[in-house]
């Protein structure tokens, strides 16, 4: 009986720990959730966030995708002139555009002062005057995200993410607004026209925060089995060959985070040796990328701020998953040359000790 006391005594002492571990963790949780709602934490996005960078991923199937951002210039300007509607309630607007497949629109509302209906009209207004004034198209509404938030430390916060679909888009439309807005130096200075046909996926974000709009601008091209992986071949990523550059580009004259990342998956039970890494001089670093012990890809990061860019390129080798060159038909034939040398050594003693 006594025995048994104590046991409830001590498994009532110990869920009491685990109910209070369980507090903290959700106290913790909500803590990192309001910095996530919150400017500062939004500030350190935008400090942290690289100027402009290339991403390139090589799929293990043989597919590309090339991705090119800039942040641009012009943070004090009004990109749709949302005028003060867009100051006092829009604090985020997203086209993502699919060109000749799909065009969505994407408007964040704040409704610390709107009712839903209100928030709502005030949307369909500025998505029927985008769409209308600067695509020649018509929006769809399609649905909505109700978020509200009471953050451990009192704040509110209140929004509604209102979702569009653009329809009779005149893609032209599209490519002439990039063209007007896209940054003069940089990356992503080189787009015209006619990469722009070629785009897999174009999106345009305008974000107000601290009294400052922040504009993106992100493009994506997508080559389909642009390699057919085999073991033993040699295979070259040149990406102005597949971006069509022929000149050079120039990073931001005052950016110092000008970075370009380029991501392998591996093809299956193949590997990658990599022979040849440029770009342009500058250093690099190759890290592995990891599932539990498993290597299943690499990636290799530069930042190119500053740099004048004649070519980024990279020139790789396919081999067996635990290649070893002893093993290959290379290694083999390099023992056999190391046994015929001194075998012919031997003999040749052998015989001028037999002669003596």
């Amino acid at each position: 009986m006594i025995f048994s006391s104590y046991r409830k005594i001590y498994i009532y002492i110990y869920l009491n720990k685990i109910f209070l571990m369980k507090i903290k963790i959700i106290f913790l949780i909500l803590m990192f959730v309001d910095f996530l709602f919150s400017i500062n934490f939004i500030a350190y996005c935008r400090l942290a966030w690289p100027d402009e960078y290339f991403t390139v991923s090589i799929r293990s199937n043989g597919d590309v995708y090339v991705n090119a951002y800039s942040l641009l210039d012009e943070a004090s300007i009004d990109l749709f002139g949302l005028g003060v509607a867009g100051v006092n309630y829009i604090s985020g607007l997203w086209i993502d555009a699919w060109p000749y497949t799909q065009y969505l629109l994407k408007l964040k509302i704040d409704t610390l002062t709107l009712s839903l209906d209100e928030a709502e009209s005030i949307g369909d207004a500025i998505a029927n005057k985008i769409a209308q004034q600067y695509f020649d198209a018509e929006s769809k509404y399609l649905n909505r995200t109700v978020v509200n938030w009471m953050s451990p430390t009192g704040e509110r916060i209140s929004f509604v993410m209102l979702n569009y679909k653009l329809v009779n888009v005149n893609f032209d439309k599209i490519i002439d607004f990039i063209l007007k807005i896209k940054p003069k130096k940089g990356f992503i200075a080189f787009i015209d026209r006619q990469r722009l046909n070629k785009a897999y996926n174009i999106e345009i974000a305008e974000v107000y925060d601290d009294g400052k709009w922040y504009h993106d601008l992100y493009v994506t091209w997508f080559y389909k089995k642009y390699y057919t992986f085999k073991a033993g071949a040699t295979y070259i990523l040149d990406l102005f060959n597949m971006l069509n550059v022929t000149g050079s580009l120039v990073s931001k004259s005052k950016s110092t985070n000008s970075m370009i990342t380029m991501l392998f998956e591996r093809p299956g039970n193949l590997d990658y040796v990599f022979s040849e890494v440029y770009f342009s001089k500058a250093n690099y670093n190759i890290n592995r990328i990891k599932e539990g012990n498993v290597v299943t890809g690499y990636e290799i990061t530069a930042n190119l701020s500053g740099k004048n860019i004649d070519d980024i390129r990279v020139k790789f080798k396919l081999v067996e998953r635990g290649f070893n060159p002893y093993s290959s038909a290379y290694g083999i034939t390099m023992i056999l040359i190391v046994f015929i040398i001194f075998g012919l050594i031997f003999f040749s003693i052998y015989k001028l000790q037999y002669k003596k």
